[in-house]
């Protein structure tokens, strides 16, 4: 038979067990943030929160959550990878030449300002989804692969917000 000490301690165990397991899956593999500012609008909302995947392959079309500075992280989509050429002509997007339709824009109302850029190797263009009301790369540079935290793979809350990030 069991004595409380004795069972006490098991409990303490699977506790601390567990706290470890969850800090282990928070700081290795995935993490949530909680979005704020209008910047990725009309597919993120201020207030919603996501869950972010860590140590993930980053593409065109993912939405990343970036380090902007020590206290200030920022949230916005992946545009251009390392070493490609992205112009800006006409209120449109160019990568290495090619015109790339962006479907999760709703409002064109934007102007974009004809200009060029090469990204450096290790690097990253990034711009949010409302334009007009983003600071992003156009204004900020490119990020270093480093300064990314993951890729959003889910909004959990508002419940109706609730969906899986796939583009």
């Amino acid at each position: 038979m069991k004595t409380w000490k004795s069972e006490v301690f098991e409990w303490g165990i699977a506790l601390m067990l567990g706290i470890a397991i969850i800090w282990l899956i928070r700081t290795t593999f995935l993490t949530t943030y909680h979005i704020q500012g209008d910047s990725m609008l009309p597919n993120l909302h201020s207030n919603d929160k996501v869950v972010v995947l860590r140590n993930t392959t980053i593409d065109y079309g993912d939405i990343v959550i970036l380090h902007r500075s020590q206290d200030s992280d920022i949230v916005k989509r992946v545009i251009g990878l390392p070493g490609d050429k992205i112009e800006f002509k006409e209120n449109a997007i160019y990568i290495n030449g090619e015109y790339q339709e962006e479907t999760y824009i709703v409002s064109e109302s934007f102007t974009l300002k004809d200009s060029e850029v090469v990204v450096p190797e290790d690097s990253y263009f990034v711009l949010g989804d409302n334009r007009d009301r983003s600071l992003d790369s156009r204004q900020l540079g490119e990020f270093r692969s480093s300064q990314i935290v993951g890729e959003v793979k889910m909004i959990y809350f508002p419940l109706g917000h609730l969906q899986w990030i796939s583009y």
